[in-house]
């Protein structure tokens, strides 16, 4: 079962968290569909996808080698 963790800013909006997940899982969808008989790829089907938005808190970001907090 293929899981895809984002971690996201707690200060997202539901709407955005929503919209990412929907284009993850499309993205997702595109990559993993195998038409009958192409046995080159992995099969899985869509609903077995599972996405994971976690909210982290902005001081628990940090960028440029550790040096730069998200603020």
């Amino acid at each position: 079962m293929p899981l895809v963790r984002i971690d996201v800013p707690d200060t997202m909006s539901p709407e955005k968290r929503s919209l990412i997940g929907d284009i993850v899982y499309e993205t997702m969808h595109e990559v993993i569909s195998v038409p009958e008989g192409d046995e080159s790829r992995v099969h899985v089907r869509p609903q077995d996808v599972v996405i994971v938005l976690t909210e982290v808190a902005k001081e628990n970001w940090s960028f440029g080698n550790g040096e730069a907090q998200y603020t």
